[in-house]
């Protein structure tokens, strides 16, 4: 028998009320937005590095240092691993990944 799947693995937002932070003023949350992005950004880093070094891959993403990568580079921007030198602004991978953000009040300061 297959476990469920937890609805906050698909959907972080899923348990939260309608603009649960829209009494905030637009500058707090297009602060915790930023503070968001670079949240998931680094634990995905993280998740990736010991994935690598699990793999096998001792330390390279291509030509890339994994460690320089996770702990060099600012965590405003987010890189693509299957498209070498294409990166995005983690705040648009943040709302890509987690579209009930908008629906809880907040909104992409980059739009």
């Amino acid at each position: 028998m297959s476990k469920s799947i937890n609805r906050t693995a698909c959907y972080v937002d899923c348990d939260m009320p309608d603009n649960a932070f829209a009494h905030l003023t637009v500058k707090d949350r297009a602060l915790l937005v930023k503070l968001m992005a670079r949240l998931c950004e680094r634990s995905f880093r993280r998740g990736y590095h010991q994935g690598a070094y699990v793999i096998g891959e001792r330390g390279y993403v291509g030509k890339i240092s994994l460690h320089d990568w996770r702990y060099g580079e600012s965590t405003d921007v987010s890189r693509w691993y299957d498209r070498p030198g294409q990166t995005e602004d983690s705040t648009n991978r943040l709302f890509t990944e987690n579209e009930g953000l908008t629906r809880l009040g907040f909104a992409n300061p980059n739009l």
